[in-house]
């Protein structure tokens, strides 16, 4: 588990009301919270952006 993923998981415990959007920097693909590769084009690099 990525370092990221740890942190986002942790957040996403502690406050339900804070939503996690996560996207392929490379594609724009909106994927999956804790997604750690693009299912569209196959980048490891997903940012994960927190709503408040």
């Amino acid at each position: 588990m990525t370092l990221m993923l740890f942190i986002d998981t942790v957040r996403s415990y502690l406050s339900e009301t804070e939503p996690i959007v996560s996207e392929c920097r490379h594609c724009g693909t909106t994927v999956e919270s804790g997604t750690e590769e693009c299912p569209e084009c196959g980048q490891a690099e997903i940012a994960r952006y927190h709503i408040a």
